[in-house]
């Protein structure tokens, strides 16, 4: 017998559920919940997985085989063409999402990396 508890619609997140938290960005692994800043975004499953894959293992580019792999079950230059497509999409509703930014590394893969700083004004090299 499950002991999972009912959710009603607009109710609080069961504190329970196991959640990746990265930056402003938290996932609700149970119910597939995405929210950058305590706001809801919705994704499609394949995008959640995507996500989640990159939240496992933050600043650290993962090949495109792996990722088509895990997600498609099958790799190749379809698989690859998709996981683009998807990458576009996360990147697109990700845009509130801080430190972290979503990196290709040409001929390699795709990887959530945290974004470098902008430069100072004070640094060398900023200019005047």
């Amino acid at each position: 017998m499950s002991d999972a508890v009912p959710r009603v619609a607009g109710a609080e997140p069961d504190p329970r559920e196991e959640s990746l938290a990265l930056g402003n960005l938290c996932l609700e692994l149970e119910s597939y919940r995405v929210s950058i800043d305590e706001e809801r975004l919705d994704f499609t499953h394949h995008e959640f997985e995507l996500l989640r894959l990159f939240c496992q293992q933050p600043d650290r580019i993962i090949p495109y085989d792996a990722l088509c792999q895990q997600l498609f079950g099958t790799s190749g230059r379809s698989a690859v063409r998709h996981l683009s497509v998807l990458v576009h999409h996360l990147r697109v509703k990700l845009t509130g999402m801080e430190p972290y930014v979503i990196e290709t590394v040409r001929g390699r893969g795709y990887g959530l990396l945290e974004a470098f700083p902008r430069r100072r004004q004070n640094h060398p090299r900023a200019g005047p």
